[in-house]
C-alpha cells in the first residue's frame, strides 16, 4: 500500500488497523517524502526486501509478534532505518523493550496530533541525514564502480572504520553483533582487494 514515487526519503508505517493507515497517509499526503503502509509485519518485512525505506513507523500491539520485537529485528538487518512507535498500548515494559532492543528514536502514544506526527516524522529524517553523512563523507576514497559493488551494509561498515571505529565499536553503533561485522570486512578485503583494517580505513577516505 501506499505511494511508491520518487521523493526525498521513504517513511513507511506498520499497523493492524487499515483504517488508522489510511488516516497517517492522509495526514501526510503533502510531505515531501514517500509515505508506505503495511498492514502487519509480514507485508512490511517484504516491502523492506524490495526497497529503501528511511525512517519506520510502527505500532506495538499487533497480531504474531509486538511492535518492539519487529524493530528489533529490523535493528539487525536495517541499522539505518530511523525507528519509532506509535502505539495506543503504552506501557513501560514495551517502552523499555524498545529503547533498550530496538533503539528508538521516538516513543510516541495514540491518538497523535496530526502536526506532532508531522515533527516527529521530520525530525526522524533529519537524524536519519545526520548519522548517515559521515558514511557518505569517508567514503569519499572509493570510485563509483567500487562504491556500487559493496552492499548499503557493507558501506556502512566502512564508513565506521573510516571513522577509527574498531570492530566492537562498530557492532555497538550499527546493532549488529561483532561477528557480523567481520563477515563485512571480510567481504570489503576480497572487494577491494585490500588486507586490512587500515588499509580499507585509508581507501575508504582517500589517502
Amino acid at each position: 500500500m501506499g505511494m511508491e514515487q520518487s521523493a526525498s526519503g521513504v517513511v513507511l508505517f506498520v499497523d493492524d488497523e487499515l483504517e488508522l493507515l489510511e488516516g497517517l497517509e492522509q495526514t501526510l499526503r503533502k510531505s515531501p517524502y514517500s509515505v508506505l503502509t503495511a498492514v502487519g509485519v509480514q507485508p512490511a518485512f517484504d516491502i523492506l526486501s524490495r526497497q529503501p525505506v528511511d525512517v519506520l513507523v510502527s505500532d506495538e500491539k499487533m497480531p504474531g509478534m509486538c511492535g518492539s520485537e519487529f524493530l528489533t529485528r529490523v535493528a539487525g538487518t536495517f541499522p539505518g532505518i530511523v525507528r519509532m512507535v506509535l502505539t495506543g498500548h503504552a506501557s513501560v515494559e514495551a517502552a523499555i523493550m524498545a529503547i533498550n532492543g530496538a533503539s528508538v528514536f521516538r516513543y510516541l502514544t495514540k491518538p497523535c496530533l496530526p502536526d506532532a506526527l508531522r515533527r516527529a516524522v521530520d525530525e526522524a529524517f533529519e537524524e536519519r541525514k545526520r548519522t548517515q553523512a559521515p558514511c557518505r563523507t569517508h567514503l569519499a576514497g572509493l570510485t563509483g564502480a567500487e562504491r556500487r559493488s559493496l552492499s548499503p551494509r557493507e558501506q556502512e561498515v566502512l564508513g565506521e572504520l573510516a571513522l577509527g571505529y574498531r570492530v566492537p565499536e562498530v557492532a555497538k553503533r550499527l546493532f549488529i553483533s561483532p561477528h557480523t561485522v567481520r563477515n563485512h570486512i571480510k567481504s570489503l578485503f576480497r572487494k577491494l582487494e585490500l588486507h586490512s583494517q587500515a588499509e580499507l580505513a585509508r581507501r575508504a577516505r582517500g589517502v
